[in-house]
Order: C-alpha cells, then structure tokens, then sequence
C-alpha cells in the first residue's frame, strides 16, 4: 500500500546505538569468509529489485504483445483494467501530509466533480427530497477553509464533460451549478470551467503552465446515489480514469477521502507518479479515451429529457431572451428570486400541456408550485434556527391521486435549466447586475416539508394553511401573481391564497405541540481538589458549573491508594520510571562479581577508545581536549586575600619583549621553511611545470602566517600564474579557460589585504609593485595595475595579446565569485581559539556570559554550533555541579555530539561519581543524572522534567541547548519541544537554520521567560540573573556560495543500448553539457514573484547576478534604471569587489525586478525569466526525446540506478568529489552504491584481462582454491569424527601456496583507476581500526550483506541510512570525513546536523518527503565553511517542477501544536501531587499551560485549552486514574504514564484491566504455560491498541500476493470490543460536555452562528425576527415553537437534522425523543443519496446495542466534531477515544493493518514489508516500539501486581517469545 521510501523523521531511529557490542559477540561461522570479489555485486540489482521495479518488467513484457489487441478491447475490459488492474495494483497511495511547506511557491488542483461526490456521501449531509443546498456550500467553505488557513493554494476545475455523470440526478446536478457559481461569484478562488475535458490539449497547457503539486481527486469507493452494478463501474471509470491520466502524466494525486487537518498539518493519501503509472498509461491511452468517449455518449442517450433539452440551444431559445430581459432590467431580487420564478413558471407550463392533467392534478400541483416559492421567499427571511426540523408526511407530499411525483426532481431539473443558463449565456451580465450571494442556499427540500405538513395540520383544525406577516404575503402574492400572467392560462388560480383548501387524502394529524428539546445540557463538573487545577483553571470551572444545568448522577469510587511513583503501595518495594527502565550500557558503578567487574571495565574502555577516536575525526584527526579547571571557590570555603598585585612596567616590558622573541623566532623558521620550499619550485619553474609548482606554493602558503613571508611567495606565484598563462595563450589563443587569471587576480587581492592587514606601510618593494602591476596590465585590468602602480601609456598598447577581454568588474563577478575577499574582522577574541569570530558570534557568546537566552537562525556551515561548546566551557569552568543538557533531534546527532564532548572536555577531572558527560535516549542510558554535559533525545528530557523524583536534578540545570529547534513545527513530537522550552528555569540556545518566522518564536519564549520571572519573585529565593531574551542572531547570508545545477544525462553519450538497457560504449566524462546549471530566478513564477517578492534566503552567486543583469538589459535595454547597475559603473570606485559588494549588486538587481513586476511589466519579467532558462529547457526537450526514442522514462528509480555510475565518474573528472548523495529510498541507496562498486569491478576485471591475459588464470586459480577451502570447512565435523587431525592436513593442501599470495594480494587490490578510495588521508592502520568494528554477523544474508559493505567501502563507495548498526553507520560517517570515502548514498539521516562536509549534494529521485526544509538541510551539506569555498547541489531523476519548488519555496513558519492531551494532564498532576519540590513542580506545569506557542497565533485558543484540561480531569477521575479529593494519581496511574507514547491506547489497556477482561482470557494450562491461543488473542489485542496502521479503503487482500499475512487485521474478541464500547461511551460523555462548553463560550462571544466561513454571506439571525416570532399565532410562531433547538452544533449542519444529542454515546436519547414526538423520517424511494441511506441505517442501529455497532459506523464523537460550530477547535487527536476501526467522510472503513500479529505469528520483516505494506525504512521501528510497549507492559505488571498473577505471568511469557522473535530477525535484543 505504500510507496518504497523512508521518511526522514523515522529514519534515524531504527538501530540501538550499542557502542559496546563486543565485536566477537557474533562471531561469523568459519564458512562465512566469502570471496569478496565472487559474490560480490553479482545480480545485485536482480536481488534487490523492489515492487516497482517487478510491476515494470512486467507491462515491459506484455506491451510488445498487447499493442494490436489494445485497440480491440471491450468497453467492459477496459473498465476493469483500470477499475480493478490500475486502481488496486497500481495505485499504492501513502498516508502523509500533503500541505508541505511549499505552500507559498506552489498551488494544487481540486477536481470540482470529486470533491462534490465526496461532500454528498458525507453522513451528516441529509441529501433526500432536493436536498440541504446551504449545509453543502458550508461543508464545502469549511473543507476549503482548512487549506486556506495553512496558507494552501489551489485551483478548482470543473470539466464540462464530466456534467454528464450527473444528469440522472437533478438534485445533484443543480448542485453541482450552484457551487460552480458560489465559488465563482463569492469567494476569491480561481474557479476552472472552460475546459471540456482531460483528454484535451485545453488541459495539458494548463497544467504546464500552473505546473500544481498535486490533484486533489475522489477515490470513487462510495457513489452517493443508487444505481446499478454496470453504472457504477461506468461513474468509476470516469474518475478513475482521470487518475490513470493524471499520474500518467507526472501530476502526483491526493484522495479527497481519509483527509485529517490538525492545527499544523493536513494528512492524507498521497500518490506519487511514477514510472509505472506513466508507462501504463502510454500502453492504454487509446483505448481508455475511446471507452471514455464510448461511455459518455451512452450516458447522454440516457439522459432524463429536460437535460437534453437544457443542452439543446433551439430548444432554450424563449428562455435566453427572458433571462436576458430581465438582466437587463437590473432585477432587485436575488439569483435565487430569479431562477425560482423562472422555473416554476416553466414547471406549470409544461405541466398544463400534459394531455392527461385533470382538477385535482392541477389543484396539487398549483400548491406545491405555491409553497415552493413561499419556501423561497422564507428563506431569506427565516432565521437559521427556525428552520431547523423535524420532517414528516413525505409520501404525502409525493402523492398525487395514488400515483407517485417527485415534485423536487422536477424543481431541481428547471432551477437548473435557468441557472445553466443564466452562467452559459450571460456571465458579464451575471456579475454586474444579479446578487448572487442566494445562489449558496438555493433550496431547503427539508423547509418545503415542514410547511407541506405545517399547511396540513391547520387545515385539518379547519385553519387558514399559512398565517404569514404582511411583508411576507405581499411578496408571495407578487411572485404569484407575476407567475400567473406569465404562465396565461385559467387553469390556475389568479390568488396566492388559498392554499391546499381542501384536504390532502389519509392525512392524519401529528398533534405534535413543540418539538422535543434535543439541547444538549451542561453537566457539573467534580470539584477535584488540586493546587493545579485550581491556580490554572479554577475559574473556568467555577464559570462552567455556574452553567450547568444537571447535577452529576455518577459516584467516583476511589478504588485504590494514590500511586507516588517511587514505592509499592503495600509491600513499599522501590518502583521504577521511564528512567530506570532504559537500558544502561554502562553501568554507574563497577559490579562486584570479578569477572563481571572485568567486563565491565574492558568495555569502558572499548568505549573510550571509541569515543577518542570518533571525536578525533569530527574534530579534524587531533587532539584538542582543553584542561578544564573550576575557576570559582565554593562557597564552603573561605576566601583568602587578593594576592594578585599590580604588574610593574619594567615586568610588562620583559613580557614584551619575550613575545617580541618568540615571534621573531617562528619568522625566521618560516622564512628557512620559505628558503628550502623556493629551492623546489626554481626547477620547476624553468622546466616549466606550473602545476605541481603552485601546488608546492599552496601548501607552504596554507601554513605560514606571517606577512614578511606570505608576501615573497605570494609574487612568486603570481610570476607563476602569469607564466602559465601566457604559456596558454601562445598555444591557445582563443582560449576561455580562464583558470590561470583567477588565480592571479586572487593573488593580487590577498597582496592587498596582507598589506591592509599589517598597516605598516607597503611591504613591497617598488619593483615588486611594478612587476604586479604589470601582470594585471597584460590581463587589461588598467584600474586595478594603477592601484600597485602607475604605467606608462605606451606598455598599455601592448597588452591586447594576453587580455581577457572583459571589464575587470565584469571579470571577478564571472569567475572569482567563490574568491572575492569577505569584510571579515581581524581582532582575535580570546574567548575562541583557531578562528576568528564574526560579529553575530560575538554576541551570541556576549549572550552567554551574561547567562541569557538566544534564539540563533543561521545558515548551515554559519558556525553556530560552537557557541554551544562555548556554553559547556563555562559551566564545566563554573562548578562540578552545574549542567549543561544538549537536545537533539535524532539518535545519529547524539552520538556526534557526544563524541564531541569527549573530544573536547575529557581532560577535566572530576571528584569519583561525577562524569563529564552522558547520553540518555530511549534505547539506552549512561551516566546521565551524574555527568556534567547530559546529551539527550527531547522526549527523554521530557521525562526527567516531568518525573516527580527528578526535581532536585533540574535545579542544577544551568544551561540547555536545544539543536535544530525547528523541530517545533515537525509533525510528529513537535509538542514535546514546546513542553521543554516552557519547563526549564534556566536560560537556553536554540539553534537552527531553517526558521522562517524567528520573531514569532521569540516573542512567544519571552512571554514564558516573563511568566517564569513573576513565578520565581513570588518565591524570592530563585532570582535569574537574566530573564530576557532579547538576542535573535540572524545571519542571513551563506558562507558559502551554492551552484545548482540538474543532471539531464544524453544515452547518446557511452551509447545506451535499448535491447540490454546499459551503457555499451564509454561516455565522455569531460562533458559538463549535461550538467546544466539552474539560475534561481529562471524558478521563479511571476505571480509569486509579484506577491511575495523573492524567497528571503535565495541567493545568487556573483556570475548569476552578472547573468541576470545581462538578461534584463537585453529583454529592456531602455531601461534607464538599468544603466546604473552596470558593473562597469556600480563597481566604478571598487578595485576589488568584495563579497559584501556582490551581495548589495545582487540586492539592487532584485529590487530592480521587483519593480518591474509591481508596475505590472509582467511580459518583461517573464522574458527575463525564459531567456534564463531557455538551454536548460532546450536541454530537457533534446535529452527526453531520446530517452523516448529508446522507452525509456527520462526519471524514476531506473533511470537513477542506469546513469549513476556516469554522474558519479563524470563529477569525479571535475573535481567535484566528495558527493552525498540523497535518496529517501533506502533500497535505492544501496542499489546506486552497490551498482556503481559493481561497474568498477566490471571495468577492473576487464582492463586485467586485456593488460596481462595471465591474470584471469590467477583468478579462477584464487576462485578455486576458496572454494576447496569452503567445502572443507563445511565437512569438518564428519572429516574429524573418522580420524583425529586429518582436517588440518586436508585444510593445508588446499591452501593458497606461498608463491603464489604475492600475486593474489594484487589481484584483490583494486586497480586506481576503478576505485574512489582516497588513502592518503587515512593511515593503513586507522583504516584497519575502523573497518574491523565491523561484525560479520551469524545469519547468511547479513553476512553477504557485510562482504559487500566492506568490498564497497574499498572503492571508496559506501551507502548509510538507518537500517544499518550503530557500527556500520559510524564507520561511514569517519570514512567520509577523512576522505577515504568518496561517494555516499544516504536517506535523511546525514540531513539533520551530521558533519560530513563535502563538496558535491546530489539529490537523487523524487519523495513526498522531500520538502523545503530537507533541501536545505541537505544541500546545507556542500561547501561547508573552512573546507570548501563553494557548494554543488545537483538534481538527479527529480521532475524540473519539484526543482522549482525547493529552490523557490520560503522556509517555512512555525506554527503550535494543540498542546495538551489527557495523559500530559496526568504526569503534570503526579508532578505536582508528589514531587520533591511541591511550588518548583506548581511553577513548571503552570508555566507549561500558560503560554501555548498555539496561542501566539490563535490568543481565543487560550480559554478552549483550559476547557480541555478541566474536562481531562473530569475523565481521569471518571476513569478512577485520580483520587476526586487531592488531586493524586492513583493505582492504575502508573501504567497510563508509562505508556503516555500511545494515548489513547493507554487508557484503553487500563480499563481492559480494571474490567478484569486480561484475567478471564490468561487461563493457565497443566503445566503453568499459557497456550499459544492466549498469547496470540494478547497480540490481537494490543496490535489493536498500540500498533495502529490503517489501510486505505481500497486495500483487498489476496492470496497471491500476501501468502505470509493476513494483513487486515481481524475483530477484537467480543468482550474486548463491549469493554472498549464502554471506554468510549465514557469518553464520549465526558468530551461531548467539553465541546458544548465551549461552543456555548463561542456564542456567547460570537454570537449566533449565522455566516459562512470563507463567503462570509450572513443569513437571519432571531433577533432580525423577533417581533414577528413572539405573535401568538402566526406561521413564524409556529416555526419557531416547533423548530428543534441545539447549542453546540453548527447551524449549518443543523438544516440536515443534525443536533446536539448526535454526540450521545448510546444513541438511544435520539430513539427515545423521536417516540416522544411521534416524528421519524421518510425518506423517498427514487433518487436517495448515500447519505440519507446511511442516515436510515444508522437510525435503526441505535435502537439496540449490539457488536455490531460499534465495529459498524462511526463512533458518535466522530459526528460531533463533523457538526460543531465553527470557532471550536476540532481535531480527532483532541478526544481520546480509540475507533475499532476508522470510517472516512462517507462511512467506508479503513481496516487496521495486522503487521504485529503477523510478525509474532511468522517472524519475517521482509513479509512485513512486501505484504503489509509497512516502509523498509519502518519496519525495524514500528517491530522495536511495539515489543518496547510489551516490555513496559510486562515491568509495570511485575512491579505492581501479585507475584503468581496470571495477567502477569502471561505477560511475562508474551515479552520473553515476542523478544525471542524479535532477537532472531533483527539480530538486536531489546
């Protein structure tokens, strides 16, 4: 069900990084020695193919032979090819959020047609007799809304064809008008309708031009409206068939059902197009257009009449010259007042042409003509909450002399007819002179019942049918009578009145007096005793009961003592936390048992070794460990006298002087070191070699500092330069490799600045100056020679033969962009050592010092990690108690920055149980309460903050840094960020790159710091030095410069061959043709660039700046403001143009098209921006037509893996190695790596053979001799049993002979030319070292895995994602770093902060998880300051409109979760309740609720939050999880907080217990064990509570293809689901109250709801009719008396019968009313929409409670939070019930999926994969959490309950066999 890829927030979770491993804990069989170069890469792709890559190969196979019968398939086949093939086997959507942070840069489409079906299948729509056309448009406003609000963009298309589908359901099809013409007339989005189809070039143009992320389209499983099989299948292929077309054209598409919205993400099932999707549909793309058109036609000779004769334009001729003359006109009346006048008139006309009409037909049909336009006129009268129903007498309304007319079909088919009209013919006359806000509620069918039975009863009392008012009347009696005179004839009634005179026949009075109060009431809430609850909210509640208006019947039972945390509540045994229980590498103290004590100390020092040599490769292979010591006394002792005296004069001279000394001293070696180096170069510069004697000149000038040195070398290698060019120009004249100028020029500029630098006056001798001046003359840079000295006139005549022929400002912004010299200070800060800080650095350590909070946004490679070292200094200088916690985001950047520290600060000696630093994730703990610097993962920290018996710890927190703080906008454990921020009492770091709003971010800290501040005064004894953070370091600027290019390989180069799809020929790797580079601004999109200005971090580099001046002024050469941004003038008082100077070019050219856009020169800007991108578009063009040529797709995961050993040789040629290459596909990672390892050995063995034919016989000798060897091995035991020591001698003659090793060593060396390996920066023994941590492991695949891991890793080729060990991962990570490694496939886990510096990023094929924000983490990777001056980016196999997007996209803003759940509630009140510092605890949790980050955008949220957490109390004490009268957690408490990971499931498994359902299933048998039956109905149970993974409505399991899994997972057991129904209905209760408190807040602020939430097109509220309503009789008062009252449902949703008791738990509340009033719904047999059916069903289901149910539809909160008011915050994570299973908008289920189960039944991870869909690179994570929770579980039982418990014994047994399993296919025990 899912595509192949890995998201990077899982990724680098997977492996417990077990440091201490012991390298011989698995050992390899002795058989497991492979033979590196025989196993290795042989059919690795073949073996590693991927369910894609299978389903190609095989439409490959069949497309030769099924290219004639194509064009001969049935009708029928092609429907079930893409209903059924494509659709189920094809289409594997993955569940994600789809409003990436490329809202800005992008928009997406929404077919029109998808999202009407979707909002008519929506249970709370009531759709039967014509429908509720205002509940539709505010389903659809609100749907819109949630894109809107998370800044989405989007178009809707609605096809013309696709009407078709529509026409047998008038209502519907009247609807789909009225959309059309609401979103297009009201609102302000960019509504499509003149595209006829999607076959069409209409739609390829626009999909080209807008180039939209995505389709948002219906999955069509539920078509709501009854037809038969056949038509079905037909409505279906019309959707689906746009599906096939849209992935088959590149557009990725989402699934309008299953979509969520939380505060900060919209999720939902996202396909990706890719290869197979296009080679598909180029396969069907005949036959399905021809079935398309085949199925429309038959459609529209199906069609009812009046849609004929709609589209019939001779037909419509008197009603266009009507609708024209009353436009005309300029009608007062509204859309609706029109087109209801127009089609009643047309209704009665066609009616009174009827041959077989009689009175009484004429009389029925003139009434309901009559109370139709009565209905009209109301409803812009009526307030909202008078129309709000119960309906009945519908068959009578129907019913005309026994013969059945469905009056709203024919009233919806002429309203249609008008308003098709009115849109078609006339839409500028539409817009000026028709309000068109009416056309949102154009009919209520469920109004026109209620006065077709309201007219009913008062005739049957012998009343008049409608008493209106005055107003009222008088407009019917017009409309009537303008009706009359139009229709012309006798027939009628020239009166409005009277209406229905006589009798309808078998009516029968309901005697109905008002409805029944469906309101739902405010129930108290307990008066929990709690300090928290009463200083955070104690109001609130007190405001809530005052509200209430039911007393609580329920008594709370205190059923156990309070749970404290720390010991047993009767045997007082000491219990454990989420501490304690994580597994401790080393432990804290050595043990006492010898050998043990032994171990224990070989494996620390295994560590440290580790660590020693880890942190020595982060910081550049030497030791640099600083010798700490405490600076200040304690406090216990005295302090002596100040005995520091003043320093006399004559001692600062000597100390002078002595400086002087030594600095001449080391002058004089460099200048000897100078000596001996310029003997070398002499020589070579008289051969000449240029070459080799500048890289002489590079070295020495790397290492010397001194200026009366660098100087000397500095004009010898610009004499050098000179020569090489001059050397160059005489061979090459015509030459543009300008290689040996820039070189100069770079020189001549580093002069200056040495000079500058010294300000002593010139070094240089005037000779020296002469002679440099002259080499830049000869360049013809005349400004720059003039500034060393002045020339002669007649020397500058001469210089024509060796000039660059370009102005020299337009030189050094072409070419020496990465060069120009940076404004950077020169004055060493001696706070930092081995560079010199920029300004920002300084006050970030300013900031430090003076103990402050920072939020620091900096680009990646700015430098801003080391404040955070500087950080851990201080407090380490401070104290041995203070500490310093560092927060990172993933396990992979812990253990960097760990070794870090160690590198770093080991030196410091500490007193005994005191450590300099520790490491605490979930997988594993050492030294982490003892140690100084405490390195950790958030959600870890979280539990020490929150854990009552860690308080005194937190106060010796001095410092806490949190890394990549941006996580805070994550999708997953953002909350847990903003817990922290708000939790700690000390000041902070946060650090990251990729923040768009940092303002915000520090606003809202400095809110929580001013609130800790008051908190901390009250106490008086806690005083902070600082509160403030008033310090947002922001460094705009990358350090250095990044070129992006796209990789558009030409199979025409190595000569790709389509028969065998390889290279056959070898390419040309010099070619940079295929390397085309990407201007940013050529991305840009001109609306974008005219409405949000240029992204705030695109930069340009000096040469495209040059580049975009040069465009401009050739697309505006007149352009007067251009001719001041010539270089040639900008630049004129510059000699030298720095990087600051290029940077304010770069700004100016920026405005300067700003502007152009602002004063709408739109056809100029996109000019400029085409002629930017012009070759690469030629490029693209050419390249794809010959990947046509030979079928292949010019993208994908094939493409990738073909031309990847070519990009790679071809970036290797220009110098562009090392390279990261990222793919969140992890089976791609290894395929590239293992590919391109492969193609060197392919190459390698064929040069051998070719160069010495004797070679090849040397390797089948070595092939046969391993082999003998092998089979020895592998007979051993038998050989040894027959004859003691004959093995040995048998193993002796089938070794390798001596003679012979010599020459096998070679052959196993690889050759130079076929590896990357750089081994001169790596000594042979360090390699040695690294590559031995590497185990071989005991299982065969892992074992051929590891040979080619290694036989990788010695070309210098390796792969790293997270389903590699800790060992394999960190051998990659120091590898690269010390250059060995030159080439690294890798997923998101070296994006996020990891220190690989290279000089080339390559982004390899496209991922939905690749958005903005990893672009930049991972392109941040190239050109890392101090090591690369300039960055590559290159993008590989990734569509050009992605490209677009991330170079383009803003970063994105940060933006609140929803902040509390029910079992944070929790652990805040056991903090408080049972803390070692009761007001430190109150401070924290009340600092934590206070100020959301939620609430800096949404401040209304505040009071809804304060709701939430009084009603989360309400439920846990309901639960009996808290005693009623303190406020403490009790008993079962414990559980609930430990398992707080999966909430609601935790609460769940409680109940479970507290219900005893674990103790009736956990019977013993005979022997004590617990059958194999009860263990798997246990996993059964928990996959259903804590492995929850949902299944796309689509999914259909066969045989076949899930042999292993069952894949959905089966019911729970019967009990099991009673006892979650009971779960839930408390839920339900409890959270259906939280709701209605606060959507009585809400109106009570608001008001009534009465306006719809994007139009804001207001309808009546009761005050606009209150006096009319308060008349004593009247058909207003009867309205409002009868009208069903509700509170805290939407009054929007409230018109389909919706009301406050949807939300009762049992449902039997509605029954039981409904009786009351004698009142049900009748719902009309033809034409019911699947939602009224459903609505029926649903009904009947609640009169008895039965399994079924609650397995059966939605859960009632489900509904609730359907049809709350707006202004109430709705997210399904809010309300803590847990679905059975999950039921999308229109009631389909998504099943879970059964992968736990599966695994404990099987024990395969790769079925996991294959047949349940889970992600290769979540499969290891999702299988460790799951048997975590068990362990948990298990603990908890064993710590708590009685010791021979059978729940706990059963549980015991299920962690031992689940762990078993586990053990055995991952190799990791847990």
């Amino acid at each position: 069900m899912s595509e192949s890829g890995e998201s990077c927030s899982s990724d680098d979770e997977y492996e417990s990084d077990d440091f201490l491993s012991d390298s011989e804990s698995e050992n390899s069989s002795e058989d497991g020695e492979e033979d590196t170069e025989d196993i290795v890469f042989q059919d690795s792709e073949e073996d590693m193919e991927d369910e894609d890559d299978q389903r190609l190969k095989e439409l490959e196979l069949c497309s030769s032979s099924d290219e004639e019968t194509e064009e001969l398939m049935k009708t029928d086949q092609v429907i079930t090819r893409i209903n059924d093939t494509f659709y189920r086997k094809d289409v594997r959507p993955t569940y994600i959020n789809i409003l990436t942070d490329f809202v800005d840069a992008e928009i997406f489409l929404i077919d029109g047609d998808s999202l009407l079906l979707e909002l008519l299948g929506e249970q709370t729509l009531d759709w039967s007799n014509g429908g509720q056309f205002l509940h539709l448009t505010y389903l659809l406003e609100r749907f819109l809304q949630h894109f809107t609000n998370k800044g989405g963009v989007f178009h809707i298309v609605f096809f013309k064809d696709m009407e078709i589908i529509w026409s047998s359901q008038p209502s519907m099809l009247l609807a789909r008008q009225a959309l059309m013409l609401h979103l297009q007339n009201n609102t302000s989005f960019t509504v499509v309708t003149s595209i006829d189809n999607y076959w069409g070039k209409q739609w390829k143009d626009y999909v080209e031009d807008k180039f939209p992320a995505f389709l948002l389209l219906t999955d069509v499983e539920n078509i709501p409206w009854k037809i038969n099989q056949d038509k079905q299948e037909a409505v279906k292929f019309f959707f689906r068939s746009l599906l096939c077309h849209a992935l088959g054209q590149g557009l990725n598409c989402v699934f309008i059902s299953g979509i969520e919205m939380t505060a900060t993400k919209v999720v939902g099932f996202y396909t990706q197009s890719i290869s197979i999707h296009k080679f598909f549909f180029r396969k069907v793309q005949k036959s399905v257009y021809k079935t398309w058109n085949s199925l429309a036609t038959c459609f529209k000779h199906e069609a009812p009449l009046d849609y004929l004769e709609c589209n019939d334009s001779v037909s419509q001729t008197d009603l266009k010259e009507k609708v024209k003359a009353l436009l005309q006109a300029k009608p007062h009346e509204g859309c609706r007042e029109l087109i209801t006048a127009l089609a009643c008139e047309r209704m009665l006309c066609k009616f009174l042409q009827d041959p077989n009409k009689t009175k009484e037909t004429i009389k029925a049909t003139e009434d309901r003509v009559k109370l139709f336009l009565l209905h009209s006129v109301l409803l812009k009268k009526l307030p909202l909450k008078y129309r709000v129903q119960e309906v009945n007498n519908l068959d009578l309304f129907y019913k005309i002399n026994d013969t059945q007319v469905n009056f709203f079909d024919k009233f919806c088919s002429n309203l249609w007819t008008c308003l098709k009209v009115i849109q078609d013919e006339y839409p500028s006359m539409t817009t000026n002179s028709l309000d068109m806000t009416s056309v949102a509620d154009l009919m209520d069918g469920r109004l026109v019942l209620t006065l077709f039975s309201l007219a009913l009863e008062q005739r049957s009392m012998g009343l008049q049918a409608f008493s209106l008012p005055e107003g009222i009347s008088k407009i019917v009696e017009d409309a009537w009578s303008k009706l009359f005179v139009a229709v012309n004839s006798d027939a009628l009634g020239a009166q409005f009145f009277p209406i229905f005179s006589e009798n309808e026949e078998s009516f029968r009075p309901s005697g109905r007096s008002s409805a029944f109060d469906s309101k739902m009431k405010l129930r108290r809430l307990l008066e929990v005793k709690s300090v928290l609850v009463e200083e955070y909210a104690g109001d609130v509640r007190t405001r809530i009961n005052d509200l209430a208006e039911i007393e609580d019947q329920e008594e709370i039972f205190h059923i156990g003592r309070e749970f404290d945390e720390r010991y047993h509540w009767h045997t007082r045994k000491r219990l454990t936390d989420d501490y304690d229980r994580t597994r401790e590498d080393i432990k804290e103290k050595p043990p006492k048992n010898p050998n043990r004590r032994r171990r224990y100390y070989n494996d620390k020092q295994k560590y440290v070794r580790f660590l020693r040599f880890y942190g020595n490769s982060l910081e550049g292979g030497i030791d640099r460990a600083k010798v700490i010591t405490v600076t200040e006394n304690s406090d216990k002792k005295k302090k002596g006298k100040d005995k520091t005296g003043k320093v006399s004069k004559t001692q600062l001279q000597l100390i002078e002087k002595n400086k002087q000394r030594r600095k001449d001293e080391e002058m004089k070696k460099e200048q000897d070191k100078w000596c001996n180096t310029f003997k070398n170069i002499e020589p070579l510069l008289n051969k000449p070699d240029y070459e080799n004697a500048l890289e002489l000149m590079n070295e020495f000038l790397k290492n010397t500092s001194f200026p009366q040195v660098r100087l000397p070398a500095l004009m010898v290698k610009a004499k050098c330069c000179f020569r090489a060019w001059r050397q160059k120009r005489f061979g090459e004249p015509s030459t543009d490799d300008m290689k040996y100028p820039v070189l100069l020029m770079d020189v001549a500029q580093k002069i200056v600045k040495e000079e500058e630098k010294e300000g002593k006056g010139s070094l240089l001798t005037e000779k020296q100056k002469k002679k440099l001046s002259r080499y830049i003359q000869k360049l013809g840079f005349e400004n720059i020679a003039a500034t060393f000295h002045d020339s002669n006139a007649g020397s500058r005549e001469q210089n024509g033969q060796f000039s660059v022929r370009q102005t020299s400002a337009r030189f050094q912004l072409e070419h020496m962009g990465h060069l120009l010299q940076r404004e950077e200070r020169n004055d060493p800060d001696p706070r930092v050592e081995h560079f010199i800080p920029d300004t920002w650095q300084r006050k970030l350590l300013d900031a430090v010092d003076n103990n402050e909070s920072a939020v620091i946004v900096a680009p990646t490679s700015s430098g801003k990690t080391y404040a955070s070292y500087y950080c851990m200094e201080k407090v380490l200088r401070e104290s041995n108690n203070g500490v310093v916690v560092y927060v990172s985001p993933t396990k992979a950047l812990v253990n960097q920055v760990t070794a870090t520290i160690y590198a770093r600060f080991h030196r410091k000696q500490l007193p005994e149980g005191r450590a300099v630093y520790g490491v605490f994730t979930r997988d594993y703990r050492h030294d982490a309460l003892n140690s100084q610097i405490l390195v950790t993962v958030p959600q870890c920290l979280e539990i020490l903050f929150l854990s009552p018996r860690r308080q005194d710890w937190t106060k010796n927190v001095k410092y806490v840094i949190f890394d990549e703080v941006h996580c805070l906008g994550e999708e997953i454990g953002a909350e847990v960020w903003e817990h922290l921020l708000l939790l700690i009492r000390c000041p902070f770091l946060a650090l990251s790159a990729t923040i768009g709003n940092p303002n915000h971010l520090r606003d809202w800290l400095q809110a929580a710091q001013n609130f800790r501040e008051q908190q901390d005064k009250q106490e008086g004894d806690n005083l902070r030095e600082s509160y403030r953070v008033n310090l947002v370091v922001t460094c705009e600027e990358r350090y250095s410069d990044l070129e992006k290019s796209i990789y558009l390989p030409s199979p025409s180069n190595g000569g790709f061959s389509k028969r065998t799809r390889k290279y056959e020929k070898e390419y040309d790797v010099q070619s940079t043709d295929e390397f085309v580079r990407l201007h940013p601004c050529a991305q840009l999109v001109t609306k974008q660039l005219k409405e949000n200005g240029f992204p705030g971090d695109m930069a340009l580099t000096p040469k495209e700046s040059l580049q975009l001046y040069n465009t401009m002024v050739e697309k505006w050469c007149g352009k007067e403001s251009l001719q001041k941004l010539s270089p040639e003038q900008y630049f004129l008082e510059q000699s030298f143009i720095t990087k600051s100077n290029a940077r304010q070019y770069e700004r100016e050219l920026k405005k300067e098209l700003k502007s152009w856009a602002d004063d709408n020169q739109m056809e100029k800007v996109e000019a400029v921006i085409q002629a930017l991108n012009d070759t690469f578009v030629k490029r693209k063009a050419l390249i794809d037509k010959e990947w046509m040529e030979l079928g292949m797709p010019s993208s994908g995961k094939e493409f990738n893996i073909k031309n990847f050993p070519k990009l790679i040789e071809q970036l290797k040629a220009q110098g562009k190695l090392p390279a990261l290459v990222f793919s969140f596909d992890r089976m791609e990672c290894e395929r590239m790596a293992f590919g391109l390892a492969g193609e060197f050995l392919r190459r390698e063995r064929q040069i051998r053979e070719q160069d010495n034919p004797k070679n090849a016989k040397l390797a089948r000798e070595l092939k046969q001799h391993k082999q003998a060897q092998k089979l020895l091995k592998r007979k051993r035991d038998a050989i040894e049993k027959i004859k003691e020591g004959r093995y040995h001698s048998l193993l002796e003659q089938v070794a390798v002979p001596e003679v012979r090793k010599k020459d096998y060593a070679n052959l196993n060396r690889p050759l130079p030319q076929c590896t990357l390996a750089f081994t001169h920066g790596i000594g042979n023994e360090d390699l040695k070292k690294i590559i031995e941590r590497i185990e071989t492991g005991k299982r065969k695949s892992k074992r051929k895995q590891i040979v080619k891991f290694k036989a990788a890793l010695s070309r210098g080729i390796s792969y790293h994602h997270a389903g590699l060990d800790f060992k394999r991962r960190s051998c990659v990570e120091m590898l690269f770093r010390e250059k060995y490694l030159q080439v690294v496939t890798a997923t998101g886990t070296l994006a996020l902060g990891i220190h690989m510096p290279c000089k080339t990023v390559v982004l390899a094929g496209d991922s939905p998880f690749l958005n903005s924000l990893q672009y930049r983490q991972m392109s941040g990777r190239a050109g890392r300051r101090g090591f690369d001056p300039i960055g590559n980016v290159v993008f590989f196999g990734i569509p050009y409109r992605k490209v677009q997007r991330l170079i383009t996209a803003n970063i994105p803003w940060l933006i609140g979760n929803f902040p509390i759940n029910v079992s944070l509630v929790l652990r805040l009140l056991l903090m408080t309740s049972k803390g070692d510092d009761e007001e430190d605890a109150l401070t924290k949790a009340l600092a934590l609720l206070s100020h959301p980050f939620i609430c800096q955008k949404h401040p209304n949220m505040e009071s809804q939050i304060k709701k939430h957490f009084l009603f989360s109390v309400e439920l846990l004490a309901r639960l009996g999880l808290i005693n009623k009268d303190t406020g403490a957690p009790q008993e079962m408490a414990g559980l609930a907080t430990h398992l707080h990971y999966h909430e609601p499931a935790n609460f769940v498994f409680v109940s479970f217990l507290q219900q005893g359902l674990f103790h009736k299933l956990c019977k013993r048998q005979k022997r004590g064990a617990f059958s194999e039956d009860v263990m798997r109905t246990m996993v059964l149970v928990l996959n259903h509570l804590f492995a929850r993974r949902f299944l796309h409505a689509n999914f259909v399991r066969t045989t076949k293809k899930c042999p292993s899994s069952k894949v959905i997972l089966e019911d729970l057991p019967e009990d099991f689901a009673q006892g979650l129904q009971q779960y839930n209905e408390k839920v339900t209760s409890v959270f259906s109250q939280y709701l209605t408190a606060v959507a009585a807040e809400v109106e009570n602020e608001r008001g009534e709801e009465n306006k719809l939430p994007l139009s804001g097109i207001e309808f009546p509220t009761q005050s606009s009719i209150k006096g009319v309503a308060e008349q004593s009789s009247g058909t207003i008062q009867n309205l409002a008396r009868l009208s069903v009252p509700y509170s805290a449902c939407s009054s929007f949703a409230a018109l389909s019968g919706n009301s406050d008791l949807e939300m009762s738990s049992d449902g039997q509340e509605v029954t039981a009313a409904a009786a009351a009033i004698g009142q049900e719904r009748n719902e009309n047999s033809d034409g019911e929409s699947g939602g009224s059916l459903r609505r029926k069903k649903k009904k009947k289901g609640k009169q008895k409670k039965i399994h079924d149910t609650v397995v059966g539809r939605r859960q009632p909160i489900d509904d609730l939070l359907q049809i709350i008011r707006q202004g109430v915050y709705t997210d399904m994570n809010v309300v803590p019930i847990l679905p059975p299973k999950k039921y999308d908008s229109s009631g389909r289920v998504c099943r879970l999926n059964s992968f736990a189960l599966d695994f404990y039944k099987h024990g395969s991870s790769e079925a996991i994969v294959k047949e349940n869909g889970v992600k290769a690179g979540e499969v290891f994570v999702v299988l460790k959490d799951f048997c975590l929770t068990i362990k948990s579980i298990s603990c908890s039982l064993q710590e708590w309950g009685p010791r021979n418990d059978d729940v706990v014994l059963a549980f015991q047994q299920l962690a031992q066999k689940f762990g078993e399993k586990f053990k055995k296919e991952f190799g990791k025990e847990i």
